[in-house]
């Protein structure tokens, strides 16, 4: 139980700070530094190429070295990743702030699922995963909230010294894990490479989750803070309110309704709620091409949040389910390796679909790939 509370306080305070604050602030600090959404692009698309190389590397190490490593690390390497923005002398340093994002990110999401899905058999897989998707997305709507106050009111500087902060808490964390003493093994390597035996179902998974990376990463990247601040003219508070009252509904909708997975058929619950998760993106784009009002956009982005909460909670219960116990670590991590290469696709196409078809394209885009993952899943999984 302490472990799982503990895994759940890292991810809720990392989403705050790193997920959240930066969310926010790091899209509009590079912009009013006259940085072009081609080059953010290319900058941003820097964390999801190391993070997805690393994470199933850490996923398996985890499983051999135990966890207390790996979130002590992952909290210093936050700490020092926020100091590298705090004295980056021009927007290029912020490519070497998103390789030690993503590293860092790679140890914390090493360890934090294992931690947080060990008790699944007592707790249920479903419940679980909504209390974990309730700290991922109760802490990033909270953090942009809080960067958009700071940005006004205390500047881009202060932002970068508090996630420093928060990471430094991170790794005090860890030290109250309860965990066996791990015996090394030589056959370290073979633990986490011996892909061969990773079932065909967890390969299948990786492959189909690499689309609802594409879809995630193209929007939600920095591509969002963008089109608020763009598309609406609304300053870092009103990105931050916006923000505040999208995200918690993807964290709240985990809570109530994450039991869902474990109640019902789980591929047939992931293609309705995809599908609606599709037809969100798909009415934004629309309201964008027709200039509707903020509060149209809104009340789609709470819709887009309310659907991926279900697919999210669901796709845990199928990801932990056809994962092998004893190697949960590296097959969790390994299938969740294609939803990042997805997210590095988006990330880096992201600023090429604005600059040359527009926000609606980027939009009506990820709706098509949400639409296919959930057919594919439906009729292949």
């Amino acid at each position: 139980m302490r472990n799982m509370a503990i895994g759940l306080l890292a991810t809720f305070l990392f989403n705050l700070a790193f997920s959240g604050i930066l969310l926010a602030a790091l899209p509009l600090y590079l912009s009013s530094k006259n940085v072009s959404v081609v080059e953010m692009g290319l900058i941003f698309s820097f964390f999801p190429l190391v993070f997805q190389l690393l994470r199933v590397v850490f996923g398996g190490l985890s499983d051999v070295f135990g966890n207390k490593l790996f979130l002590f690390s992952s909290g210093v390497m936050q700490a020092v990743t926020a100091l590298i923005y705090f004295f980056a002398p021009s927007h290029l340093y912020f490519a070497m702030g998103k390789v030690g994002e993503g590293v860092a990110t790679s140890a914390l999401r090493g360890v934090e699922r294992p931690l947080i899905f060990a008790g699944s058999e007592r707790y249920g897989v479903g419940k679980i995963a909504g209390y974990y998707s309730a700290a991922i997305w109760l802490g990033m709507g909270l953090g942009a909230a809080i960067a958009g106050y700071l940005i006004v009111n205390a500047g881009f500087e202060v932002i970068f010294l508090l996630t420093a902060v928060i990471g430094l808490v991170i790794a005090v964390a860890s030290f109250f894990l309860r965990e066996q003493p791990q015996k090394i093994r030589v056959g370290i390597v073979a633990h986490f490479l011996e892909l061969r035996h990773v079932s065909s179902r967890v390969k299948k998974m990786l492959l189909f989750l690499s689309l609802d990376g594409f879809a995630m990463g193209s929007v939600w990247s920095f591509a969002m803070v963008l089109f608020l601040k763009d598309f609406f003219s609304l300053s870092p508070d009103g990105v931050g309110l916006v923000f505040l009252i999208v995200l918690p509904a993807h964290g709240v909708t985990s809570i109530l309704l994450g039991g869902l997975s474990d109640k019902y058929d789980n591929k047939k619950l992931y293609f309705a709620s995809n599908s609606l998760f599709a037809l969100a993106f798909f009415a934004v784009a629309l309201l964008v091409l027709l200039k509707s009002s903020l509060a149209l956009v809104v009340a789609c982005l709470v819709l887009m949040r309310f659907s991926d909460s279900i697919s999210g909670t669901t796709i845990n219960r199928i990801a932990t389910l056809c994962a092998t116990p004893k190697k949960l670590g590296r097959d969790l991590n390994f299938i969740f390796t294609g939803y990042w290469f997805g997210y590095w696709i988006g990330t880096l196409s992201a600023g090429a679909i604005i600059a040359s078809l527009g926000y609606p394209s980027l939009f009506a885009l990820a709706g098509v790939a949400e639409l296919a993952l959930a057919i594919l899943m439906l009729k292949k999984f």
